[in-house]
Order: C-alpha cells, then structure tokens, then sequence
C-alpha cells in the first residue's frame, strides 16, 4: 500500500492563508476548509513544489503586521513546512523524480493550461491528483475519503446499490484489488459441490453476480481497459464442520468455475468479467487447512470477521460479509441478473439488473491514504499479499507491480 507522501503546490498553500479566515466564515466551505489540514497528520514524507509565490512569506514569517493578514492554522503550517531544520518537508526543483503519492494544487477551472504538465505527470504514475476545486467539492473522492469515520456508507436490506455507491472515494485507478472473504467459495458445499444440480447451478451464478461487483468497480477506474489490472479474490479452501475441517481440491473446483463462466450468456455484469479472465486478470487464492491449523488465529484472526476490499491507496470491509450482496438459495430467489419490466407499450420485459441488492443492514467502513489511522489496513493487505504468493505465485510487490512466476 502506498505511503502517505504528499506533494504540495506552493501556490495552494498560499491561497490558503490568504484567504482562509474567508473559508472559515464560508458555512459551505468551512467544514471543508478545516477538513483538508488533516492530510497533514502522519505524513510520512512531504514536498512542495512552485516556490515563487512563498518568497514573500518565507522574508515577512517573523513579521506580526503581516502575519495578522493571513490564517493562523496554515502560518504554523507554512512556518513547518519551510523550516530549515524540518526532515519532514522537502523543496523539489524536478518533481518526477521523487516518490509521493498524491498531488495537491491550486489548478482552478481557469488555470487548468498551467497545470496540465503535473496533472499529466500524475495520471501516468497513478497517483492522486487534487484541485483546490476537489478540496471545496463535497462530492469528490478526496472530499469522501478523507474524513471516512464519520462519513461511512450505511447499507440497508432490500435497497439496490451500483458499485459507485458501495465503493465510494475508491475510484483512482489501482495496479491491483484484493478481495478476501473465508468463507467466499462456500455455503454447506464448496463451490457448489460435486453434483452438477440446480443447487450449484444457482450458487455458481450468485458467486459470479458477486465477483462482479469488484469486476465492474475495477474495470470502470482503470484508464487502459485493454491492460486492465489485477483483481484476486480470496478465502478457505476447506470446509468446516464442527471441529473438522475438510481440505478441498481448490485448483480444480475454480478450473471447474471459469468454464461454467464462459458458458453463460451475454450480460453487463457477465461480460466484465469475461473481460478480465480473457486478460489473464483475474486470479483466485486461497487460505488452505495446513496455513490455518498452522498459524490460527494468531496471523488470520482479524480476516475472519470481515468481508476486506484492498487497493495500493487504501480499503474498505464490512461484516456481513459476502451475504450482504449475495444470495444463492431458491427460497431467496437466487441472484439477480434481470428484473421484469413494463415498456411504453404496456409489454412486459426482462431487463438487465446490474446492480446489487442488499440482503443484511450493514455498515462500510473505509480507509484511504488520507486517513492517518490505516495501519491495520496496512497489516491485512501484507498478510493477504502473502497468502496470494502462496496460492498463486504472482507476488504484488512494494510499488505495486506484479511479478508472475512462470515456472
């Protein structure tokens, strides 16, 4: 997961002490205002760049009459930021060639031409890239990830959700998604079971109508859809009952499942997935019984209650897991693929349901680099990667990339 190392337009800073006592008396940007000074807590690194506008604070920052005129948060802030001594903060002459992860900049509609060198530079490294225009938006990513403990998303039963609404905040672009759940491949069998009836039939459909949920979440935040990037899904590869826990062959049970894939037929939620497989995107891991009975819930206990999604930028679980979104069983209706609907002629139709119902009330808790409190995220996402390693032999590595051992 990327670290919190934060680039700073010198320009923004100084909008912001100029005209922060403005904001602060602005009821529609004052929140936001005081809001955005948190990215600057648990910076592991900080730079700024486009230093010709601070000249005049940096001669005038022991200067009461001109310090009077500006916005007391941002002068410490500010004062931080240039001091000499601070081995936090560092000024960049070239800023492609340092390791931040998140641009911030004063770029307004009417100054877009000046930055589009940076906001370029940005989008070709996959690192965020924030307007003062995002920073006073409430409905921005940045606006929704950064004050994420107040502002998770409550899932009710029977309401329909789009990916944009379950993953909010989360549509940067991500070399990889992870998505873990234990008991993900099962219900009372293990990927439908052995018998090739009704019963795995509708399990295998509810468990595609849920992998792509993450498909279309990834697939629409991806800039190249035709290099698309990784996604992993994961969890037990045995069956428990009671104290027994009954090793499967998982190899072969998800060869079994990517066929019954590519037999079905055409559907948005379908074909997205298709998509990724047809890339060799696509890949399934597992928590097997010899790692369980091995490490227990030393090293996994925190996985085992949680449905957990992971990008390089942050996360999101809830704890319901795959049931909040999942349905299999015929007394349930089994997923939703169509919906009857009645055209303008009064005729009935079948129409497709590309949206995910909610079975259980629920709460989405989400954390992005913004956060100053993501180290247990940081804690599931190594372990997660190990086990991917484990299973597949694709390792994900500090920068994101993906190596795949071809051996």
């Amino acid at each position: 997961m990327k670290k919190k190392n934060i680039l700073i337009d010198s320009d923004l800073m100084m909008n912001l002490l100029e005209n922060g006592n403005s904001y602060l008396n602005d009821s529609k940007k004052r929140s936001l205002f005081l809001g955005f000074d948190k990215i600057f807590k648990s910076v592991n690194k900080g730079f700024f760049f486009n230093t010709e506008s601070i000249y005049e604070f940096a001669k005038n920052r022991d200067n009461p009459d001109y310090l009077r005129k500006l916005n007391p948060v941002y002068i410490k802030r500010m004062q931080d930021i240039i001091a000499q001594n601070n081995q936090e903060w560092q000024k960049l002459e070239d800023i492609s060639e340092s390791d931040w992860s998140a641009l911030f900049t004063n770029e307004t509609s009417k100054t877009k031409s000046k930055y589009r060198g940076v906001r370029d530079l940005a989008k070709k490294r996959m690192d965020h890239y924030i307007t003062i225009d995002n920073i006073f938006d409430n409905d921005s990513d940045f606006t929704n990830s950064i004050d994420y403990d107040s502002l998770n998303t409550s899932i009710k039963k029977g309401f329909d959700y789009s990916y944009k609404q379950i993953f909010r905040g989360f549509h940067h672009p991500s070399p990889y998604y992870i998505c873990y759940d234990q008991y993900l491949f099962q219900s009372k069998t293990f990927l439908g079971g052995d018998k090739n009836n009704r019963g795995a039939t509708r399990f295998k459909k509810a468990l595609l109508k849920y992998i792509s949920l993450y498909c279309s979440w990834s697939y629409e935040c991806t800039l190249n859809k035709n290099n698309l990037p990784h996604i992993f899904f994961g969890g037990y590869s045995f069956l428990k009952s009671g104290n027994n826990k009954n090793q499967q062959n998982f190899e072969l049970k998800i060869r079994e499942f990517l066929s019954f894939i590519e037999k079905q037929e055409q559907h948005k939620n379908i074909d997205v997935v298709k998509k990724f497989i047809s890339q060799n995107k696509i890949h399934f891991f597992d928590l097997d019984k010899n790692d369980f009975d091995k490490y227990g819930y030393d090293k996994y206990e925190r996985l085992t209650h949680n449905n957990y999604a992971l990008t390089n930028y942050g996360g999101l679980r809830w704890t319901e897991r795959k049931n909040l979104f999942m349905k299999a069983s015929k007394k349930d209706g089994g997923p939703i693929f169509h919906i009857k609907k009645v055209d303008k002629n009064g005729k009935i139709i079948n129409k497709n349901f590309n949206s995910f119902r909610a079975h259980k009330d629920d709460t989405i808790i989400y954390k992005t680099i913004f956060k100053d409190n993501i180290s247990r995220l940081e804690y599931q996402e190594k372990n997660l990667i190990e086990l991917i390693y484990k299973s597949t032999g694709i390792k994900i590595k500090k920068d994101g990339s993906i190596r795949i051992n071809t051996n």
